[in-house]
């Protein structure tokens, strides 16, 4: 039990640890823009808490011409809060890194990022548990999915909805308060058959390098309960295509903390994530959990 924390603690500091992403803006000042060159890489920090990962090619008035992969963008000057290098920037003739596809989850836990108005993302968790998330507003993210068990009539499925309200309240700080509801199938009269979560949760650092704390309150048509579930993650890029991410939970009346931790294989738009989680303490085998995210709209 000992190595295995060890080995876990010693993740979550490669997860954290700072990435080499230089701020061109000073805190007293205005955002500095510039052309970048075509081996240059550059994180633009909107407004909305979004970030946009590309290049410079032109700086108007009012607005900046902006290259992200093969699409160009127009954007307003007044909507730039901060430029920066790209962290972990690849070597020159390298393809440049495209905004993470999976950044406002970690396997299963929420981040504090919100989704950006208009984008979303259809997920499956271990093959029997689709979802979608869609941005209602730059800081409201609403999800839903429902379980797809073989031989099982959908009326006796699990369904669950999960709403989320996030904020930046700073340049590498997000905070969100949200929950899970979810409705079981009822066994017997008795029975509560709705249950949830209610959660806080802050993230900090980057979408390629950030950790992300949080607790909530279990709840069940008899009520909250009496104390709360811990969960402390992170996740890190390490390359154009991969990253680390570990998830850890501490559950009240569990002896040790359930702790996972995998690689994600990013796309710009699909990513796979690959992972083992067991309970430590327990008699229990590693578990194996697998996902998949199409995300759409706006990274």
């Amino acid at each position: 039990m000992i190595r295995a924390r060890r080995a876990a603690a010693a993740l979550l500091v490669l997860l954290v640890s700072p990435a080499t992403a230089q701020e061109t803006e000073s805190p007293a000042g205005p955002v500095v823009l510039a052309v970048a060159g075509p081996d240059q890489t550059q994180v633009l920090v909107l407004a909305n808490g979004s970030e946009l990962v590309g290049r410079i090619v032109e700086v108007g008035v009012e607005h900046v011409r902006f290259l992200s992969g093969s699409m160009e963008l127009t954007v307003p000057i007044r909507e730039i809060r901060a430029v920066r290098a790209a962290p972990a920037a690849p070597p020159a003739g390298s393809a440049a890194w495209f905004p993470t596809s999976n950044r406002t989850r970690l396997f299963f836990a929420p981040t504090a990022r919100p989704l950006p108005r208009g984008s979303g993302y259809v997920a499956d968790h271990l093959f029997f548990f689709p979802s979608v998330a869609y941005g209602i507003t730059d800081r409201f993210t609403l999800g839903a999915g429902l379980s797809l068990f073989p031989g099982v009539a959908l009326h006796e499925q699990l369904a669950f909805v999960t709403p989320k309200v996030g904020w930046q309240v700073g340049d590498r700080t997000h905070f969100a308060v949200g929950a899970l509801f979810a409705a079981f199938p009822r066994d017997a009269e008795e029975d509560p058959n709705r249950a949830g979560i209610a959660y806080s949760v802050g993230t900090w650092g980057e979408p390629d390098a950030s950790l992300t704390a949080g607790f909530g309150y279990g709840f069940t048509n008899d009520g909250l309960a009496e104390r709360p579930m811990v969960v402390l993650g992170g996740e890190r890029r390490v390359s154009r295509r991969i990253a680390l991410v570990t998830e850890n939970w501490m559950f009240p009346g569990l002896e040790g903390p359930l702790v996972s931790g995998g690689v994600r294989f990013l796309g710009e738009r699909i990513s796979v994530d690959l992972a083992l989680a067991r309970a430590l303490g327990e008699e229990d085998a590693w578990l194996p959990l697998l996902s998949f995210v199409f995300a759409f709209g706006e990274r």
